[in-house]
């Protein structure tokens, strides 16, 4: 327990309360909010005997709570339960803000909201989802339905709505096009809409889906907040949280980040590296490196990269809106490449791809999402992390598959 100061007569005192649900061992989350029936600090024996439970946190003074945000680390319920990095919680939290039938409060403003962003895109198929002309109230929300992550399903106007999303992970296996294809059997003749909601709007291999950010679901719950009347005092809190959360561990904030400084940061550690792994390109966007042992003659006929022979070539990719480490199959002699697309198809994990740039020149085969901190200090620690998992557990799977289809 962590001890407040004490109450003053007449304030009311909220709680929050961390806890684990026996039932399932997930953690569990229990805001005894300010209510006018409920004025905490007149029934000093209610207070006392939820100061006892250990795990409550007092807060005594509640005009200090709108501070929070101001502090260098500020409490935070998700990051406190751990959930700030798990993909199925997020999907879980935006399924219950979405769904216009759970105990929110906010009834079908959030998906109106969010629909509302996702139509004004513009692109081929979000034109059905106008949220002036759709009823949202009776919309049906299916989790990890044929393992998909968000179905909502229309009955009446027999509209279904995928969302796939992808925080720390990328697709694999053909999963948005067998997602496609499980919905357009079930739902015959129903009008489809799929969304990709990554981090930053990155493309998806179907290009059925239409690629959506995380900062749109991140606008939509400051939105609320800023103008949505009657939220309880505790969902507030909670998606106060929930917003600030997002923008500390899933928005991109590149534009805050010093870029060529990052390029900096990037070429040390592949140089930390040498000579297991040789910097040969490097750009404010784009630093390449590749394998010394795939300079042999089956993987120099490569096209791609000016005057490099490479036909295999890892890079870092500092863009704006864009920042992941791939690896990239370029043009080469056809025989090769056909071996090595095929073995990519075969072998997923640890292989993520093929995803064919527009021009048709690179294929990429392996991405991994990089992270993004909010000051310098926790962006190199962060980078760092993930840069050391990549070189201990995902590299070397990727080399063995290499050396043993082509047999270097």
């Amino acid at each position: 327990m962590t001890a407040g100061p004490s109450p003053e007569p007449g304030i009311r005192v909220p709680y929050v309360w961390l806890g684990w649900n026996l039932r399932n061992g997930h953690p569990t989350v229990n805001l005894l909010g300010q209510r006018p029936d409920r004025p905490y600090a007149s029934r000093p024996s209610e207070l006392e005997r939820f100061a006892e439970v250990p795990g409550v946190t007092r807060v005594a003074d509640t005009s200090n709570i709108g501070r929070l945000d101001s502090l260098d680390d500020p409490f935070n319920i998700f990051e406190a339960l751990g959930e700030a990095r798990r993909e199925l919680r997020h999907s879980n939290f935006l399924a219950f803000l979405l769904d216009p039938r759970r105990n929110h409060g906010l009834g079908t403003s959030c998906a109106r909201r969010f629909f509302g962003r996702v139509a004004a895109i513009g692109t081929s198929g979000s034109g059905i989802m106008d949220p002036v002309s759709w009823d949202l109230s009776e919309i049906e929300l299916r989790r990890e339905w044929k393992n998909i992550d968000i179905l909502i399903l229309d009955h009446r106007r027999r509209i279904a709505v995928i969302i796939e999303n992808k925080i720390f992970s990328t697709e694999h296996s053909d999963q948005l096009a067998r997602y496609r294809t499980s919905v357009s059997s079930a739902f015959p003749n129903w009008q489809l809409v799929c969304l990709y909601l990554t981090p930053d709007s990155s493309p998806p291999s179907d290009l059925a889906y239409i690629p959506i950010a995380y900062r749109l679901i991140c606008e939509v719950a400051e939105e609320i907040l800023g103008h949505h009347d009657g939220l309880a005092p505790e969902f507030a809190v909670l998606l106060t949280h929930y917003a600030a959360m997002l923008r500390r561990h899933v928005v991109p904030t590149y534009e805050e980040r010093d870029r060529q400084a990052v390029q900096a940061l990037l070429e040390v550690l592949v140089r930390e590296r040498a000579p297991a792994l040789l910097l040969v390109h490097s750009t404010i966007s784009r630093i390449g490196f590749v394998l010394p042992e795939w300079r042999v003659p089956v993987l120099q006929t490569g096209t791609s990269w000016g005057n490099s022979k490479d036909v295999l070539r890892f890079q870092f990719v500092n863009e704006p809106q864009r920042f992941v480490l791939k690896l990239t199959l370029g043009e080469c002699e056809p025989i090769a490449h056909a071996r090595i697309e095929s073995l990519v198809r075969r072998m997923q994990p640890p292989f993520t791809g093929p995803f064919q740039h527009p021009t048709g020149k690179w294929h990429h085969i392996f991405v991994q999402p990089l992270p993004v901190g909010t000051t310098p200090d926790v962006f190199e620690q962060e980078l760092r992390r993930v840069w050391l998992r990549f070189l201990q557990e995902k590299l070397p799977l990727l080399r063995m598959a290499i050396a043993g289809e082509l047999g270097l």
